[in-house]
């Protein structure tokens, strides 16, 4: 009886992983299918109405929010959206494309873009 019983557990936290990992998948899919669609100079509107959906099926938890901030005069945004997933159970910057706006105009993609805009 007690064998069943973990039998049975472990079925179950089988089942759940693969759930979650599925969703995690069809997220990064979704993405990968979107992006090309994004191009410089777009407003922050229009990225995240291309983008935006690609992330429907994640948690909040699952998500890196939007940044926004002066430099100087000028306004910077960064969107975040889930563009990869680690089955390790942790949220890394690897797993995530940021989207930089500069007074409203997409200006970069990418880490490296956001590391030049942080400094």
């Amino acid at each position: 009886m007690k064998s069943l019983k973990i039998a049975f557990a472990v079925l179950i936290v089988v089942t759940f992983a693969g759930c979650h990992s599925s969703y995690y998948s069809a997220t990064v899919d979704d993405y990968v299918d979107a992006a090309p669609r994004v191009a410089l100079g777009m407003s922050p509107l229009e990225v995240r109405s291309i983008l935006g959906p690609t992330q429907s099926q994640l948690a909040n938890t699952d998500l890196r929010h939007d940044e926004k901030y002066l430099e100087g005069q000028t306004l910077v945004e960064i969107q975040y959206y889930r563009s990869g997933w680690q089955p390790d159970g942790r949220l890394t910057d690897a797993e995530y494309t940021p989207y930089i706006f500069r007074d409203g105009a997409l200006v970069g993609i990418g880490w490296q873009h956001h590391r030049t805009v942080a400094l």
